[in-house]
């Protein structure tokens, strides 16, 4: 058992001494999950060894779908960002074709923004009014959340690859990245509706139609957020936001086109 042990470390040993003196890229890092090493060892790699790194939103849901942790994908994250704030410039001065483009972060916290998948550039979203409508049924009542107005002013197409950038401002948030969800809206009368909630004798349920996101980290202080397979039917959307749930705090909205 002891000789097996041993034989087992020193491949491992070898594997990771291989891949340090070589580049690494996303298809290196895949390699390492899928052969079974651990986070600490993967993120160890990642940060000794040279490497090129793709960060957009399609390669890193590519690299969670793989089985990369939270851990790994951000630390390839921030290798990225690293090589990309200094890239070595050629002999005649000009850049490298194949620079990193430097991760953004939000500079506002506690907005949502939208990742556009050809520039990566950072685009907020509106924030609107709103107001909360009790509609009883039988035997249960519907709490119904409603903005005026038939369309969001942002739109995206349905063909683009949905990401979403998000930059908590407090702990709680933080702690509560995974409740951030996309509610589907039911235009009506010029109205835009959605059921949060239906509560039936004194238990409440939510609503079946939420849609979850795929949340990784993004920079050192921001999440980034995808629905389920990058995409999203026409229609319109809006993003919960945990500690955002006042009359006084706008709802977050977009469509789909």
């Amino acid at each position: 058992m002891g000789k097996s042990l041993a034989t087992v470390a020193v491949l491992t040993l070898s594997a990771i001494l291989v891949f340090a003196q070589q580049a690494m890229d996303n298809s290196s890092v895949i390699k390492l999950v899928k052969a079974g090493l651990s986070d600490d060892i993967i993120v160890s790699t990642i940060n000794a060894s040279p490497g090129t790194y793709d960060t957009s939103p399609d390669a890193l849901i590519a690299l969670k779908a793989a089985g990369a942790s939270d851990k790994v994908v951000s630390a390839i994250v921030l290798k990225a960002s690293g090589a990309a704030a200094a890239p070595r410039a050629n002999a005649n001065g000009a850049q490298p074709a194949t620079q990193v483009p430097t991760t953004q972060e939000p500079e506002v916290v506690g907005k949502i923004f939208f990742l556009d998948p050809a520039t990566h550039a950072l685009k907020e979203l509106p924030g609107e009014q709103w107001k909360r409508k009790n509609k009883a049924g039988w035997g249960s009542v519907q709490a119904i959340n409603v903005v005026q107005g038939a369309r969001s002013s942002f739109r995206v197409s349905s063909s683009d690859k949905i990401a979403f950038v998000f930059r908590p401002f407090s702990d709680l948030q933080s702690g509560n990245i995974e409740k951030m969800e996309i509610y589907p809206m039911e235009v009506k009368s010029g109205e835009r509706t959605c059921v949060v909630a239906v509560t039936k004798g004194r238990t409440q349920t939510g609503t079946n139609d939420v849609i979850s996101l795929e949340a990784v980290k993004y920079g050192s202080s921001s999440y980034l957020l995808s629905p389920p397979n990058a995409h999203l039917s026409p229609g319109e959307y809006w993003i919960s936001v945990p500690g955002a749930d006042s009359l006084n705090d706008p709802i977050i909205t977009f469509g789909v086109d």
